[in-house]
């Protein structure tokens, strides 16, 4: 049974999508499945086949035109490199390698999707449009992490059956439940990712800090240096820049705030990495996650300063039995059955 699987994706960065790939290229391979890279990720595992496409950067507002003039080249390149892999399922991640190959990818084997965000809003997502969904009849199945992912993708694809949900998954076994704190100590929580304006980092450390915690930030963005700047002052406050092991944040904390305004967010690795650590999450009612947050053992609030720190406040009072829930619920998020429902999808005729 032909059980081969190639990845066609190319960027520079070491975001989530990125390292989301590299754990499903992993789990794949340690099922059996022969996985290669078409393309270029720094986040690759060492060990795997890694092809070397020469494609260029992931296609944005401000790269788009330029991206588009790569395009005949690039279509030449995947083409080529195909050909010599007929009978493969591929799996594409980003637009531009969704948009451009799709049509070609057909032609050789099954043609997967992976959509790790919502469908992008403002001019980028309105220029593409007509070529993503023209592109998405060539996909057999499109692969969502999250509900609220397939509901912003569903109205741009040709097809809603096609469209399909694997939540994310973590390796949970790798997360401990977090260390009792001393009594005579405050409180800990931590702010964890992207210090975007979409992630609103500034209402979560403000509204952790009038609730009284030790706040720790991890993360790099845009706006480090006016946050680091800002609560320079504060002694609650630590900037960590970038944490590789998040886990060992999560093991000190009491609580884990998230308020993300919900805009590109697909299913937010930081939710199961802390309720795998038995860390409860507090976050806003506009993020997207307010269902799984709550199951979790979290709490939702408005994004306010004082409703955020309220909502602070009421979790801590009740961390023993937010932290047992939350460990329970990451628990059924297990990469075994995340790794099995990818692998039903990339070659069906297993399941028969």
């Amino acid at each position: 049974m032909d059980r081969r699987l190639i990845i066609i994706a190319s960027t520079k960065f070491k975001g989530g999508a990125e390292l989301y790939i590299a754990r499903l290229a992993e789990s794949m391979s340690a099922s059996g499945v022969n996985v290669r890279l078409g393309g270029n990720l720094n986040t690759w595992p060492v060990g795997l086949p890694n092809d070397k496409l020469r494609l260029g950067p992931k296609w944005g507002i401000k790269r788009l035109f330029e991206g588009l003039l790569r395009a005949p080249f690039e279509v030449f390149v995947v083409r080529r490199y195909l050909s010599a892999n007929h009978g493969a399922t591929i799996n594409l991640h980003f637009k531009r390698e969704q948009i451009l190959f799709s049509k070609i990818a057909a032609s050789y084997g099954r043609v997967v999707w992976t959509e790790h965000g919502t469908y992008p809003k403002g001019p980028f997502g309105r220029l593409i449009s007509s070529f993503y969904k023209r592109a998405s009849r060539y996909a057999d199945e499109i692969v969502c992490v999250s509900d609220f992912v397939r509901r912003s993708i569903a109205p741009q694809v040709d097809c809603v059956n096609k469209l399909s949900i694997i939540e994310s998954a973590i390796d949970v076994e790798q997360y401990f439940p977090a260390t009792k704190r001393p009594l005579h100590c405050p409180p800990v929580a931590v702010v964890v990712g992207r210090l975007e304006p979409t992630k609103r980092p500034w209402l979560a450390i403000k509204a952790a800090s009038d609730a009284g915690c030790a706040v720790l930030v991890a993360g790099t963005g845009r706006l480090s240096k006016r946050l680091t700047q800002e609560f320079s002052h504060d002694n609650r406050v630590q900037f960590l820049d970038q944490v590789d092991d998040v886990a060992v944040l999560f093991r000190t904390a009491d609580v884990h705030i998230f308020c993300s305004n919900g805009i590109g967010e697909g299913f937010p690795t930081v939710l199961l990495e802390a309720a795998a650590s038995g860390t409860p999450t507090v976050a806003t009612n506009d993020c997207g996650f307010e269902k799984s947050v709550m199951e979790a053992g979290g709490v939702v609030a408005e994004a306010t300063i004082a409703s955020l720190a309220l909502a602070i406040a009421g979790s801590l009072k009740e961390a023993s039995e937010k932290s047992r829930q939350a460990r329970q619920w990451a628990l059924k998020r297990n990469m075994s059955n995340w790794s099995e429902s990818y692998r039903e999808s990339f070659f069906p005729t297993d399941v028969n």
